[in-house]
C-alpha cells in the first residue's frame, strides 16, 4: 500500500468516529439515565427499609439498656449474697482455731494433750471445764507448701469465749515455754472471707506503721479506731480515701484492686436524614 493511500483511509477512519460520537455520547447519557431513573425509584423502598432498620435499633437499645441494668442489679445482688454466705461458712467456723508448727512426731492420739498443755501456757488461769476440746485433726498441706513445713491443726473448742481469749492472748504473751514458743495461732476463717481481707492488704499494712489500731467486722469490713472514733470501712476503696484525707497514702496511689467492670450501655450513633425529592 502506497503511503496516499495509507494516508488516505486514515482521513476516512477518523471521519467516521467523528460521524459516530453524538450517536454514542446519546447512547451513554440514555444508559446513564435509566440506571439513575431505576435509583431514584428504589430509593423509597430503600428510605423504608432504613427506617425500619432504625426503629428495629432502637428497640435494641433499649432492651440492651434493661439487660445492663438487670445484670448490673443481679451482680449487686450476688455480691451480697457471697458476703452473707461467707458470712454463714465463718459462724460455722467460730469455735475453730487454726494452729500452725506443730511438729508432725505429736500424733492423732497425743494431739489433745498437747493442745491442752499449750492453752494452758497462753492462759495458765483457765478453769479446766474451759480447755474442752471437740474435735482436733490435721489438715491435708496445700501443694505449694514445703515438704518440710507441718501440716496444720484445726481444733474445735467448745466455748466461743475461751477462743477469743486465747487468740488474744497468744499474741501478747511472752514467756511461752521454749518448745512451744514456734505454735501460731489463726482464726480459722473462710476463703473467701480471707480472698476479701487481702484486698485490704496494702492499707492495714499502712494502719499498722502508723500505729492505728483496727479490726475486722463481719461481713468483711475494716473498723479503724481514731481519736475515740471507730470508722467503719466496706471496701479498698473507701479506705484508700480514707488514708488520703490523713495524708497517709499519695492522691495518685487509688485503689486498684481488681473489681468486675460493668458492660457499657448502648449509644445512639445515627441520625435520621430527610429525604429530599
Amino acid at each position: 500500500m502506497s503511503p496516499n493511500t495509507s494516508s488516505e483511509h486514515d482521513r476516512i477512519t477518523l471521519s467516521a468516529m467523528q460521524d459516530l460520537m453524538p450517536e454514542l455520547k446519546s447512547s451513554i447519557c440514555l444508559d446513564i439515565q435509566s440506571a439513575l431513573n431505576t435509583i431514584r425509584e428504589g430509593m423509597p423502598a430503600f428510605g423504608d427499609c432504613t427506617a425500619h432498620l432504625k426503629e428495629k435499633m432502637e428497640e435494641f437499645e433499649e432492651v440492651h439498656k434493661s439487660l445492663v441494668d438487670s445484670y448490673n442489679e443481679t451482680q449487686d445482688e450476688v455480691a451480697v449474697i457471697k458476703l452473707k454466705l461467707a458470712d454463714l461458712d465463718n459462724r460455722s467456723r467460730r469455735n475453730n482455731i487454726s494452729l500452725r508448727n506443730i511438729p508432725e512426731d505429736i500424733k492423732e492420739d497425743s494431739l489433745q494433750d498437747y493442745l491442752i498443755d499449750l492453752f494452758t501456757s497462753i492462759v495458765s488461769d483457765t478453769p479446766e471445764r474451759d480447755l474442752l476440746i471437740d474435735m482436733a485433726h490435721r489438715v491435708p498441706k496445700p501443694e505449694s507448701m514445703p515438704a518440710s513445713t507441718p501440716r496444720y491443726i484445726l481444733a474445735r473448742l467448745h466455748f466461743f469465749y475461751f477462743k477469743n481469749k486465747l487468740l488474744r492472748e497468744a499474741e501478747r504473751k511472752k514467756d511461752i515455754p521454749k518448745r512451744l514458743k514456734q505454735v501460731s495461732f489463726y482464726a480459722d476463717l473462710s476463703p473467701a472471707t480471707l480472698a476479701r481481707r487481702r484486698e485490704f492488704a496494702k492499707y492495714t499494712t499502712i494502719l499498722r506503721e502508723n500505729r492505728i489500731p483496727y479490726h475486722w467486722g463481719f461481713p468483711v469490713k475494716l473498723i479503724v479506731s481514731r481519736n475515740g472514733t471507730n470508722l467503719i470501712l466496706v471496701s479498698p476503696s473507701q479506705a484508700a480515701n480514707l488514708l488520703k484525707r490523713w495524708s497517709l497514702l499519695q492522691p495518685q496511689e487509688g485503689d486498684r484492686s481488681p473489681g468486675k467492670q460493668k458492660p457499657p450501655t448502648l449509644t445512639q450513633e445515627w441520625t435520621v436524614v430527610k429525604s429530599t425529592k
